[in-house]
């Protein structure tokens, strides 16, 4: 399990903790070091081939952006992170999630839930939209979609608290 645990200073590193089986305890986590940078980095998602997090370090295009840091053959070795190409903005973009082939990612930006897709691992994404249906009045986040696609959850406060939601997809 990925987490952001305080550096210091009000800045986040990205954690992995490791468990034997669902029975055992977590184990201490342990900080990514090929992730870390000088600047707050949190919101890891690890999926197929690589993760993808935010993060405030320099090369992006705003005061948040998301970073990518694929894997290499061997499945092992990240490359050095990336801006996720085609997705961010001055606007700020947090709390990735991205499906497990790549190809989909959902993610927060102004107090909004968006999505954006790629054709395949070595295109930029486009057509990044906010999901209109799930946006309220507060800020919604962390977007989490369910491995069969039916059913998205994510963080909102609109009923006062922040609370986790979920919706389910439209079957036609």
């Amino acid at each position: 399990m990925y987490l952001a645990i305080d550096s210091g200073g009000g800045d986040q590193d990205i954690f992995v903790t490791r468990r034997a089986d669902r029975a055992s305890p977590w184990g201490t986590p342990e900080r990514v070091v090929d992730l870390a940078s000088a600047d707050s980095d949190t919101g890891a998602h690890p999926f197929d081939f690589g993760i993808v997090f935010h993060s405030t370090r320099p090369g992006g295009s705003g005061a948040d952006d998301l970073w990518l840091a694929r894997y290499e053959a061997d499945c092992e070795t990240r490359r050095p992170p990336a801006p996720l190409a085609g997705v961010n903005t001055e606007a700020g973009e947090a709390n990735p999630w991205m499906r497990a082939d790549g190809l989909l990612v959902l993610f927060q930006r102004a107090g909004d839930i968006h999505g954006a897709v790629r054709a395949s691992l070595d295109d930029p994404f486009s057509r990044v939209t906010p999901i209109a249906a799930l946006n309220g009045a507060g800020s919604d986040d962390d977007p989490w979609l369910s491995n069969d696609g039916a059913v998205i959850y994510f963080a909102s406060p609109r009923s006062g608290d922040s609370e986790i939601y979920l919706a389910r997809a439209l079957s036609n």
